[in-house]
């Protein structure tokens, strides 16, 4: 069962904190679909 609803990402730089993208927030997604496209927007 996978659940769909509300789904944003972000990339951050981890060793300054700093945003370096944020996306969203995309109706009908779900975590699954939000780990996949911070990966690939961040390659």
């Amino acid at each position: 069962d996978m659940t769909t609803g509300v789904m944003e990402y972000r990339g951050v730089d981890t060793e300054t904190q700093r945003e370096l993208f944020r996306m969203g927030p995309y109706q009908g997604s779900s975590n699954n679909h939000g780990e996949f496209l911070a990966i690939v927007h961040a390659l």
